[in-house]
């Protein structure tokens, strides 16, 4: 099997994905043993959902293609460099491998407030016996 992989070619496809009016165009292609298993760009404006950005899309696109829980074996192609929220989710699917074009310069600047161990050991009580069992199998 040939691993050579042309990245050229699958950011063409992912610039291609990117073009959405009013959208920032962002596309983002996954592939899977050489071939796209998903292809998406931003849809945060059209469904006004902040989260519906061109790497999530995809992700949920290709674990369904593909029925699977990770992607492990999957390279995404993305035209920007994803966002923390985006990172977030491509690290959880453990995605192979992610090559992106142009350098996410900081575009993100709100920061929340987190406060947290409010009824932590309540919390953490809930977690340990829902899980507990599961690891005693």
């Amino acid at each position: 099997m040939n691993n050579f992989i042309d990245h050229k070619y699958f950011m063409s496809l992912a610039i291609d994905a990117a073009n959405n009016d009013d959208e920032v165009p962002v596309g983002c292609v996954i592939i899977h043993e050489g071939k796209v298993v998903a292809s998406s760009c931003n849809k945060v404006e059209e469904l006004k959902n902040p989260l519906l950005h061109a790497e999530i899309l995809a992700i949920n696109e290709a674990v369904k293609k593909l029925d699977v829980k990770f992607l492990c074996d999957c390279i995404m192609f993305c035209t920007l460099e994803p966002c923390k929220m985006c990172i977030n989710a491509i690290n959880l699917v453990r995605m192979k491998r992610v090559i992106f074009g142009a350098y996410n310069n900081g575009s993100i600047s709100h920061e929340s407030e987190i406060i947290g161990g409010v009824c932590e050991d309540k919390c953490k009580n809930m977690l340990y016996d829902f899980f507990k069992p599961k690891r005693n199998k």
